[in-house]
């Protein structure tokens, strides 16, 4: 096993280790045989799917700053409606604010502190400051525009949870997709492994577990934006802007830290041959 943390790509795994001719795990610091044009594409469509969502996020941000009524009607009916759901239900009011404590900006830190420390011992220093960047610019961006646009939360009666701060964006939907984003290009790669079929040694490709990681990693941030609605702390548009703000900084920091002659969030494998 080789270290290199000069010339890695983000392949989303720990060690880098070749058996039996072919990719059994995928780490950041690792160059696998170049595909220039079709990384080329990937960086393209994610810096342009990044930019894409950033100007979205700024479209809504000027919206709810300067345009839009003070509260619009599409938020106060979401809001409004979700509250008084869950307030009928008060369970799931105390399951939602559980799930908002466990959702916290800083538990979320915490988490990816100790992944940090455990890829940095394996040498898998470019996800670390790629993992590092991510979170220093969703989370101190995030903070400086809830005091420029300064909106107020949602004011309900009977309040489920009280929340401090501004209201736009969510800071617990940004950090939630920068979450899921960075676990699921970390981890996805792994899980593309072959199974070799006892009957004519043939090797068909796995899917159950990288299925499980995108329908997970696609959920998670939905979830916490409606447990966020459910509590009645945020509106429909803080945590719209706070998806497309933490998907934005997600996908262009991927890009910015990935060579782009050797961006490989899903680089080709190739089946095992027969051992001999």
């Amino acid at each position: 096993m080789t270290r290199d943390d000069e010339t890695g790509a983000i392949t989303g795994g720990t060690a880098g280790v070749r058996e039996a001719g072919h990719i059994t795990s995928h780490d950041l610091t690792d160059d696998a045989p170049p595909e220039h044009e079709g990384r080329l594409v990937l960086a393209g469509l994610l810096l342009f799917l990044g930019t894409t969502l950033l100007g979205g996020f700024v479209l809504i941000l000027v919206l709810v700053a300067t345009v839009l009524p003070e509260v619009p009607e599409i938020d106060q009916d979401v809001s409004t409606g979700l509250h008084g759901y869950v307030l009928d239900r008060p369970l799931l009011g105390d399951v939602l604010t559980v799930i908002g404590h466990l959702t916290e900006p800083f538990v979320i830190r915490a988490v990816f502190l100790v992944l940090a420390v455990l890829l940095w011992r394996r040498g898998a220093r470019r996800a670390v400051a790629w993992m590092a960047a991510t979170l220093v610019i969703g989370g101190v961006l995030n903070p400086l525009i809830k005091l420029l646009v300064d909106r107020t939360r949602p004011d309900l009666p009977d309040p489920i949870y009280l929340a401090s701060g501004s209201s736009f964006p969510s800071g617990h939907t940004t950090n939630a997709v920068m979450f899921a984003g960075i676990v699921l290009v970390l981890l996805e790669p792994s899980l593309r492994h072959h199974v070799r079929l006892p009957s004519d040694g043939r090797s068909v490709r796995g899917t159950g577990g990288r299925v499980a990681l995108w329908l997970a990693a696609l959920l998670f941030p939905v979830f916490v934006a409606l447990d966020r609605l459910g509590l009645g702390v945020h509106y429909l548009t803080d945590v719209v802007g706070g998806y497309f703000f933490g998907l934005s900084v997600l996908m262009i920091t991927l890009v910015a830290f990935s060579r782009s002659s050797t961006l490989q969030l899903w680089p080709r494998r190739q089946p095992a041959g027969p051992k001999n």
